[in-house]
């Protein structure tokens, strides 16, 4: 396990770390998650894997902006921009109609999806710079808290990473 700062090399590693598929544990401004690249299904298996946790409890996508919430949402109200436009970055989460192409392992098995613009320097960098699978999905973390499923929420780094 490595221990990764904000610095741009940390942020552009973590990147690296999710399109190789692999697991980031990184804060939010409410607790800390546990993300992969949710464009690829088998790394959104690993969080589900990792955590003990069962397979239809759906995770949040969390975007680098809202300007990619139409790619994991379909339709966007007007209501939701509104309420983005209101509240993000922060820790409001819509649920929303899933869009076409949005695996049933980040919803579920569900109609919808949660969507969210951390307030917090990690995410949104290391979202936006691991773009890859999709053209224009260019934030592709999907989280879950990075507790194991009975264990207790982690609020700092070092419960996080003695954990």
């Amino acid at each position: 396990m490595e221990r990764l700062g904000t610095a741009a090399t940390d942020l552009a590693h973590a990147a690296e770390l999710l399109r190789a598929g692999k697991l980031v544990a990184f804060p939010t401004e409410t607790v800390y998650g546990l993300g992969a690249d949710a464009a690829n299904p088998d790394a959104v298996a690993a969080i589900f894997a990792a955590k003990g946790r069962p397979a239809d409890h759906p995770v949040i996508v969390h975007l680098a902006s809202a300007a990619s919430l139409a790619d994991w949402a379909d339709p966007v109200p007007e209501v939701a921009l509104r309420l983005a436009d209101a509240f993000w970055p922060g820790p409001l989460t819509l649920v929303l109609r899933r869009a076409r192409g949005v695996s049933d392992r980040i919803t579920g098995g569900q109609d919808t999806v949660g969507v969210r613009v951390p307030n917090h320097r990690w995410p949104a960098p290391c979202c936006a710079s691991s773009a890859l699978h999709w053209p224009r999905r260019q934030q592709i973390v999907s989280a879950g808290s990075a507790r194991l499923r009975r264990s207790m929420l982690s609020t700092s780094s070092a419960m996080r990473f003695r954990q």
